[in-house]
């Protein structure tokens, strides 16, 4: 599995982060994913966390 991060954004105690996750099977198989996480921080900690898998238009 290897992950490719992309864009963060923050403001105030709120973060998102995007990144994608690429996923190869032993049978060589190959998944990827687009995911968008949010996060709220207090006192520099996660104390809220959610994931999105971002989908296209297409």
């Amino acid at each position: 599995m290897a992950i490719t991060p992309g864009t963060t954004w923050a403001r105030g105690p709120l973060v998102s982060h995007e990144r994608v996750d690429d996923i190869i099977f032993e049978d060589g198989t190959a998944l990827q994913g687009k995911f968008i996480a949010v996060l709220t921080l207090r006192d520099g900690k996660i104390v809220d966390f959610i994931d999105f898998e971002f989908q296209s238009g297409d």
